[in-house]
């Protein structure tokens, strides 16, 4: 009986291992962009860390941003994406603002060696709020400007103003 209850009780133990427990995966290598353009039209799902410089030096520090990045157009590997758009989920620039989904459309990359490219525009960019019952709405109050960004095979960051004196800043890693 003993035997029996020691048995069971290291069967529990191991079947309370998880291997999610351990928190999220991450990917080693992007195979979503290939020569320096997205071929793919699956997302590339980032997490890691937003931080929004205020006018007055304070900091807001989101450690669990999430931002996708999307090849427009159902890109494949005969027709890469020219253009890719972001998605920003549950976005919060201060700690007092509601978290939202947001959106910049149709942003043009540079491609780059493998799994790499750059995008970058002066701006204004009008991004959009997804709004329930009314959905894409633009936002023409928090116009962005000077971003910046980079996918580096698994790594991704991001910059950019908004309202011309919120700086943002994403640096993250796809996501398994």
């Amino acid at each position: 009986m003993k035997k029996f209850f020691l048995f069971a009780l290291m069967l529990a133990t191991c079947v309370a291992c998880d291997d999610n427990d351990n928190g999220p995966e991450f990917e080693n290598v992007n195979d979503e962009i290939v020569n320096g353009r997205i071929v793919d039209d699956d997302p590339m799902e980032f997490l890691g860390t937003s931080t929004v410089t205020n006018p007055d030096g304070t900091t807001f520090v989101d450690e669990n941003a999430r931002l996708d990045i999307v090849g427009d157009g159902r890109p494949t590997l005969l027709a890469p994406a020219t253009t890719l758009s972001i998605y920003m989920h549950q976005m919060r620039f201060a700690a007092a603002m509601p978290a939202l989904e947001m959106r910049i459309n149709t942003l043009i990359y540079t491609p780059g060696k493998g799994p790499n490219l750059t995008f970058t525009t002066a701006g204004p960019l009008t991004p959009e709020a997804y709004i329930a019952g009314a959905g894409w709405t633009d936002q023409t109050n928090y116009p962005i400007t000077g971003l910046k960004g980079a996918i580096n095979n698994v790594q991704c960051t991001l910059e950019f103003t908004c309202m011309g004196t919120h700086r943002v800043t994403f640096v993250g890693q796809m996501l398994d």
